[in-house]
């Protein structure tokens, strides 16, 4: 597949990736915390499929730095194509903030 340069392409979630890891958390937040329907939270879905609007990315965002001390802006949650790019994001943060 040839690649324009204008997008950057993720290798999909695996059982045993950071990831993975970290959508489950997400998923646990998602449900818990901001009661969207657990059935609907999966990796492919996107931020529209499973209701999660502008306020509710606020409050993610706010439960992500709480419960996960993990620092990531709304506009970065809101650019993610899916739940497997933002459980890829966090974990990516969490693993930068650990190396410091």
């Amino acid at each position: 597949m040839e690649s324009d340069g204008s997008q950057t392409m993720r290798p999909p979630l695996h059982p045993e990736t950071n990831g993975s890891v970290m959508f489950e958390e997400i998923k646990a937040l998602l449900v818990g915390s901001l009661q969207i329907r657990e059935e609907d939270v999966i990796p492919t879905a996107t931020r529209e499929e499973i209701g999660l609007d502008s306020v509710a990315v606020l409050e993610l965002v706010e439960l992500l730095s709480e419960r996960l001390g993990v620092l990531v802006h709304d506009y970065e949650l809101l650019d993610a194509d899916t739940l497997a790019d933002v459980a890829d994001l966090v974990a990516e943060r969490r693993g930068a903030g650990r190396a410091r």
